[in-house]
């Protein structure tokens, strides 16, 4: 329980954002990648507010395409709000490295 790197306070982290970020409890939900079997990717936008959630479901390592473009976010900046990767992230590129089992979710401002 007192575990900072542990499931169940990532848990209780994205519980809390849940509640704090009003783009996660109200916002409009954006398919990215639909056809993707292997990443779950999406945007939560609400008024002037978006979250990028991505989450890899597979076993594997994935590399995942973020256009943001067609959403209005032509060169967008990505805020970290949580992640489960173990290893540093790369700055923004045309695409999100994940690991296996892997959560990514971040502000987006233009």
């Amino acid at each position: 329980m007192k575990d900072q790197n542990s499931v169940l306070s990532f848990y209780r982290q994205l519980l809390a954002m849940r509640h704090k970020e009003p783009a996660l409890l109200e916002g409009e939900y954006l398919a990215l990648n639909e056809k993707d079997p292997n990443v779950l990717s999406y945007v939560r936008r609400y008024k002037d507010e978006a979250i990028l959630v991505v989450l890899n479901m597979s076993a594997t390592d994935q590399k995942v395409g973020l256009d943001l473009s067609p959403l209005g976010f032509a060169a967008p900046k990505l805020g970290v709000l949580l992640t489960s990767f173990h290893k540093p992230l790369p700055g923004m590129a045309a695409e999100l490295p994940m690991e296996p089992y892997s959560a990514f979710i971040a502000k987006i401002t233009k």
